[in-house]
């Protein structure tokens, strides 16, 4: 039975030098790396300085709970519960005790962020103070699907620490909420143009004033190029119009064509989230506004107009929408030179 047990014993000491060989009792300890040890030992066991975290609470301003679905450019009003605000300084925190506080900032830095989990982009988002300091109106620019709102709070203050010796150092506080922000702005298309008689030039709409609630949405139209009888660096720039389907531009806009002309075009601009590229059309139509009535086969390039029976009123058109719905129509008169 001793023999048996020896036995074993042996050969469980053969089965584990191997592994020992290896480089097993380097997972316990690699003299080629002394530098982790010596990180790991020299890390302090608290901060070396307080760093005081406050509780922070956000809710509509009317008490009602925050609710997660936001709507672009319209303000919302908010209110914020947390010491920072209207409260007392803290008096320790995780490490230290913070005697004697005292608020050295009359008021608190409040800065509102809006993360967009699809692009992993962050971006500040304006908020105006209200008549108190724990209101505030936030306005949500910037469109997302899958978004989180986050409010950070800091607020100045001095201590005396256990010595008696005064210092100072950041109250803060922070809040998020998973967020979606409904896009409300239409898309901005316009279009490139070239003639086959060397005359080039475009034509686009800028969203102007940016941001702008209540709705309409409005912008302005500018071309440039000689098919418009423009001079390099002269522009156009039409009168501030509702962004939407009814962006009908007047005779100074106008294009000359006859039957011989080949019209090459290219759309330009897009949406300021996302546009559906599916739903992008534009060609010749009849007439201006509202739906745009195509007299040949949309989203055809080049045109040869000898090949299109045109109508009274003929009108290039750039038809798009992005993928919440909102959708943009924009006319460009022409003008037939027949024989």
């Amino acid at each position: 039975m001793q023999k048996k047990i020896l036995v074993i014993f042996l050969l469980s000491i053969i089965a584990v030098s191997p592994l020992l060989a290896q480089g097993g009792e380097k997972e316990l300890y690699d003299p080629s790396r002394p530098w982790i040890t010596e990180f790991t030992d020299s890390l302090p066991l608290r901060q070396a300085n307080p760093a005081p975290v406050v509780p922070l609470d956000f809710r509509m301003s009317d008490g009602s709970i925050f609710a997660p679905v936001l709507i672009e450019d319209v303000p919302i009003h908010l209110a914020l519960k947390s010491a920072l605000i209207d409260g007392m300084p803290p008096t320790k925190d995780q490490h230290y005790v913070l005697n004697y506080p005292e608020w050295l900032a009359d008021t608190p830095v409040v800065v509102w962020y809006l993360t967009d989990n699809a692009t992993n982009t962050t971006k500040t988002i304006p908020a105006l103070p209200g008549v108190y300091p724990d209101r505030m109106t936030l306005v949500p620019t910037a469109p997302t699907s899958s978004g989180l709102l986050r409010c950070y709070v800091n607020r100045r203050m001095s201590y005396y620490d256990e010595s008696g010796q005064l210092g100072e150092t950041d109250a803060q506080g922070s809040k998020a909420i998973l967020i979606t922000v409904k896009d409300i702005t239409p898309p901005v298309c316009g279009l490139s143009i070239k003639l086959s008689n060397g005359k080039t030039g475009s034509c686009w709409p800028v969203e102007f004033p940016k941001d702008k609630y209540p709705l309409p949405k409005t912008a302005s139209v500018y071309a440039m190029g000689s098919i418009f009888n423009l001079q390099e660096g002269d522009f156009l720039e039409a009168p501030t119009l509702d962004l939407g389907m009814n962006m009908v531009l007047d005779e100074q806009f106008a294009i000359e064509v006859d039957k011989e002309t080949v019209m090459e075009l290219a759309v330009v601009g897009g949406d300021n989230y996302e546009l559906d590229k599916s739903k992008v059309f534009f060609g010749v139509c009849s007439g201006a506004g509202g739906e745009p009535v195509p007299v040949y086969e949309p989203n055809t390039n080049p045109l040869e107009f000898s090949r299109i029976n045109l109508p009274k009123k003929p009108y290039l058109y750039v038809d798009a929408s992005d993928k919440t719905g909102n959708r943009q129509v924009m006319y460009i008169p022409l003008i037939y030179k027949g024989e």
